[in-house]
């Protein structure tokens, strides 16, 4: 019987091989696990906490301990390409947080800018002049590699 990963929010459940790291399992089953460096371990984006099963897999190595701080082995959160199954047999529970769509937080900050954007009339609060109540203090660029006027 193989090892069995099972993603703690989900009921999905997949098999996994000896050596395989639960990266490589999780996206050979198409689930969403945020990463961009493709699994060496240096983003840091993959990060799982193991429910249950921690003793089928590697132990935590310096990469990521690096990443996840040293409280990482008492919560049981792991970088999942660095989380080799070293067990024949038994079940691995994982939470895999949800991946943020980049696209989706682009809009988001958007719409953010858009809403909080002031009037172009307005100035603001650093061009008022502190001395004389009411007056704006004009400011033009510097012409760069000129003399001064």
């Amino acid at each position: 019987m193989p090892v069995k990963v099972r993603v703690a929010s989900s009921d999905r459940c997949f098999d996994a091989a000896e050596g395989e790291d639960l990266l490589e399992v999780l996206q050979r089953n198409a689930y969403p696990i945020a990463t961009s460096c493709g699994g060496v371990a240096t983003c840091g984006l993959c990060r799982v906490v193991i429910v249950e099963g921690k003793e089928r897999l590697s132990p935590i190595g310096p990469a990521e301990v690096h990443h996840l701080g040293n409280v990482a082995k008492i919560i049981g959160a792991r970088l999942a390409c660095q989380s080799q199954v070293r067990a024949s047999e038994g079940d691995i529970v994982v939470d895999v947080p949800s991946v943020d769509d980049p696209e989706e937080r682009k809009r988001r900050k958007a719409e953010r800018a858009r809403t909080e954007r002031r009037p172009r009339d307005e100035p603001r609060p650093s061009q008022r002049s502190p001395a004389v109540p009411g007056a704006v203090i004009e400011w033009r660029p510097r012409k760069l590699g000129g003399s001064r006027p």
